[in-house]
């Protein structure tokens, strides 16, 4: 999939032995445990959301990709530019993704991103206590709002601007070509035997 889409996995890309690298996030074991502690899987967090749809919760999410339908898959992977608009068409699969995990979350609070934030939490308190200089979060973004959330008012930050780097390039695609009453496509030719 990486390939195809032209992009880098994560595991390959980032030095997570670097000197100062400090992680801060649970273990597998650890976030199974965490799991079957909250009675919480991956069937149960997708009962949720269906059950957040099945309320009208996601009606504004859903609106947006409602355009993600069997024929345009179809359509993007048979296309001249599929890769290019497959990578878009992902883009916006995952940010409704994050839209609606983010929404979940603020009714019932899960491992996967609330108890994970918890850790993160601890690592960064651990790091400046030790005096640790510049910091990173390097976390998911729908991890994001929770943990600015606690960081500005449990441990007092203040937001002093922000800075956007590009994760993913989306190039531009031309528009499919029109078929015009004086520029026709040509006939299919059958080889005579």
């Amino acid at each position: 999939m990486g390939k195809y889409l032209k992009l880098s996995f994560q595991l390959s890309e980032v030095d997570y032995k670097h000197a100062r690298f400090i992680h801060a996030d649970m273990n597998a074991e650890e976030f199974s445990r965490q799991q079957k502690e909250r009675g919480e899987s991956l069937a149960t967090i997708m009962l949720r959301s269906m059950e957040m749809q099945l309320k009208g919760q996601f009606s504004s999410e859903a609106a947006r990709m409602e355009d993600l339908n069997l024929a345009k898959l179809i359509y993007i992977l048979t296309s001249k530019n599929g890769a290019a608009e497959f990578k878009i068409m992902l883009a916006r699969m995952l940010a409704l993704s994050e839209s609606m995990t983010g929404r979940m979350e603020s009714e019932t609070p899960s491992v996967i991103l609330s108890d994970r934030n918890d850790v993160a939490i601890q690592k960064l308190e651990e790091t400046l206590k030790s005096g640790g200089g510049k910091i990173a979060v390097f976390y998911g973004a729908a991890h994001m709002p929770g943990l600015a959330k606690t960081m500005t008012e449990e441990l007092g930050f203040q937001e002093s601007g922000e800075k956007w780097l590009t994760a993913w390039n989306m190039p531009a695609i031309p528009p499919p070509a029109a078929a015009t009453p004086d520029k026709a496509p040509e006939p299919a030719q059958a080889d005579a035997k």
